[in-house]
């Protein structure tokens, strides 16, 4: 199934945190697409939102 991602708030940079989540939403999103498995689908649904919520966290 997916991989796990795990981000070092202390020294990541909000670009970065950026980048890695698009990049594992896009790997996520792919394999779903190409296996049409239910739970693909489920795993790159919570990279999504793993990724919008970036936006929703206060600005540090």
């Amino acid at each position: 199934m997916g991989e796990i991602i795990v981000l070092d708030d202390t020294r990541t940079s909000r670009a970065e945190k950026l980048q890695i989540l698009w990049r594992a939403y896009l790997n996520a999103k792919e394999r779903a697409e190409q296996t049409h498995d239910i739970h693909d689908g489920i795993a790159a649904g919570k990279a999504w939102a793993r990724w919008l919520s970036l936006f929703t966290e206060p600005a540090a």
